[in-house]
């Protein structure tokens, strides 16, 4: 069986095998590779599904955080990683996580390290996942690393899952608002026209405005649906393929009132769990540096924090080197100053990492109580202004 790649599709299959057993399990790799596997392995294929990109990361999020916290939670008991993985593969024999689970159990077997068995399920487990995890192991710090990355990643999936939450009502609502808004401005509001104009009377400036809306959308309503299609779109691939456009659109996030405040927090977060686990782990602070700037999403900031090694190089200290990159608060700074001059460094960033965790979800449940009435008030004003002129 392959090994997940992350240029390759995803393929779950189910089928009869040479004994007439009925089977199922997942293919990493191409299409043509998988009906090669097929042939060679002379299974009779019932049911194949493939999974693309979008749906295979989502997967591989909530793997990856199920197997790590699981693993986590074995080892601080005292088990051996063996014992520990035999007991995960029994927990997870019907599912997905299984043959991953049992891969890595045979490596393990073999001789290999957890991170050496780790680096073949590239899909699921990063660069930096596997270097934190290599350097627990030769601290023996495996356990307690586990657990902090176990957290890492919860916190992360609950903060998208709470956004897509506060989002889903006020977008669904705008969305129904546009419709029912164009409907009236191409079907309705000509109706109305044709009854103004018997009046050969002086309309005001607003009926006027909304029937010149109305005018321009009636005549131009494909140009304009095919516009408002392809934007999007365009947009989206512009983010993906150009370094200057996703550059400007994050520049743009950093600027915007409420969601600089959250984006920032979400990269701190970010940033000073992970520099706090490399510390535990024994990598030196440069190379923790590193691997902290690898999980920054925001290139413009990520540029910035590359110049943190090169100032700590030149003799800086880090909370120096972090005030000038704009990402780290004065109160932020002030606390890894505390922790570099106490030796207490990486509790300091764990303190500033959960701090930020607390602030970004208190800052989702007020916009979440918030938006509703705000988005009723924006439908009231446009049904109501409609209506009106």
């Amino acid at each position: 069986m392959k090994t997940p790649n992350l240029l390759q599709i995803t393929i779950r299959w189910s089928g009869i095998d040479n004994n007439g057993t009925l089977c199922n399990n997942v293919f990493f790799g191409s299409k043509k590779a998988f009906d090669h596997f097929m042939s060679v392995q002379h299974i009779v294929l019932i049911t194949y599904k493939i999974e693309y990109k979008f749906k295979q990361r989502k997967k591989a999020n909530q793997l990856r955080q199920q197997f790590t916290s699981d693993l986590a939670n074995l080892l601080q008991t005292g088990l051996s990683l063996v014992d520990a993985l035999t007991l995960l593969s029994k927990k997870h024999s019907t599912t997905e996580l299984a043959n991953l689970i049992d891969d890595i159990y045979q490596q393990i077997k073999s001789g290999k390290q957890l991170s050496e068995a780790l680096a073949s399920y590239a899909t699921y487990f990063s660069q930096n996942y596997i270097q934190l995890i290599c350097a627990a192991e030769k601290t023996n710090q495996l356990p307690t690393i586990l657990a902090q990355l176990s957290a890492q990643q919860t916190f992360m999936l609950t903060i998208s899952n709470q956004l897509k939450k506060a989002m889903i009502y006020p977008c669904a609502t705008l969305l129904f608002t546009l419709f029912i808004s164009v409907g009236l401005l191409i079907f309705a509001i000509p109706q109305f026209q044709n009854i103004f104009s018997s009046f050969n009377a002086t309309l005001p400036l607003a009926t006027r405005a909304v029937i010149a809306i109305s005018d321009v959308l009636t005549k131009f309503a494909i140009p304009l649906l095919a516009g408002a299609l392809l934007a999007p779109i365009s947009l989206v691939l512009s983010y993906k393929r150009s370094v200057r456009v996703k550059k400007s659109i994050q520049h743009l996030l950093t600027k915007l009132p409420f969601i600089k405040k959250l984006y920032r927090l979400k990269q701190v977060a970010s940033w000073t769990n992970v520099l706090a686990v490399s510390t535990k782990s024994g990598i030196p602070l440069p190379e923790g540096i590193a691997l902290a700037n690898n999980t920054l999403t925001n290139l413009v900031l990520n540029e910035r924090c590359q110049s943190i090694v090169a100032q700590l190089t030149a003799g800086s200290r880090l909370h120096q080197a972090e005030s000038d990159t704009h990402l780290f608060s004065q109160d932020e700074c002030y606390l890894i100053e505390i922790g570099e001059t106490s030796a207490t460094l990486p509790h300091l960033l764990e303190r500033i990492s959960q701090q930020a965790r607390d602030t970004i979800q208190q800052s989702l449940e007020h916009l979440s109580k918030w938006l509703e009435p705000v988005i009723m008030m924006v439908l009231a004003v446009v049904a109501g202004g409609l209506v009106i002129t």
